[in-house]
């Protein structure tokens, strides 16, 4: 009904093809997105949109050219280099994924800015940089699970065991059948039974 009544708009044109991205009608999110940047090619979002759906039709290359494309039109969007952040971790390529993380909370702080930056950290074993981002996320969002036990690992792997069963517990508070969680904090709890028994 939109489309009817405004069929040049890129928002709405933008915005159905995000529709179908979601509904995996990737043809038609191609359809609508490119339409949208036709009209105007300097709107970043229908490019992310359009690099997410070539990631998800196996298109690696098409979808890093729209992520980039995004960040070019509007470098300093949360939005643009959180999406080629993520792109960039998931294709193994942590190093340039903390770059845009860390462009993206430089320009404003945002939670999926700083846990990309910190699972890109962790991934690059700087365990320091990662626990700053992953508190600074903490800081932004204190229900985050994910956070709690992003953190809560760190300090495990660094031998506070008394900081990571608080911080799994934290996280177990807002998502409390995490099984994964659930068994850390029992090693945990075993390991300072057994640390406290000497």
């Amino acid at each position: 009904e939109c489309l009817a009544q405004k069929p040049d708009d890129p928002i709405v044109l933008s915005n159905l093809g995000l529709a179908r991205l979601e509904e995996k009608r990737y043809e038609e999110a191609l359809d609508y997105l490119g339409r949208a940047i036709a009209i105007r090619p300097l709107f970043a979002s229908p490019h992310v949109h359009r690099g997410r759906v070539y990631v998800a039709l196996g298109r690696p290359a098409d979808a890093e050219r729209d992520f980039r494309r995004a960040v070019e039109i509007s470098p300093l969007s949360p939005e643009t280099r959180n999406a080629l952040g993520a792109f960039l971790l998931q294709a193994g390529r942590p190093e340039a994924a903390a770059a845009q993380f860390r462009a993206s909370v430089e320009s404003l702080p945002t939670s999926e800015g700083y846990r990309g930056l910190a699972k890109s950290l962790s991934v690059l074993k700087d365990s320091s940089a990662a626990e700053r981002a992953w508190r600074d996320e903490i800081g932004l969002e204190p229900f985050d699970s994910q956070a709690h036990f992003g953190l809560a690992a760190i300090l495990a792997d660094r031998g506070d065991l008394i900081g990571a069963q608080k911080e799994y517990e934290a996280g177990l508070e807002t998502d409390p059948n995490n099984a994964e969680a659930q068994a850390a904090l029992s090693r945990l709890r075993r390991q300072r039974g057994t640390s406290n028994a000497r």
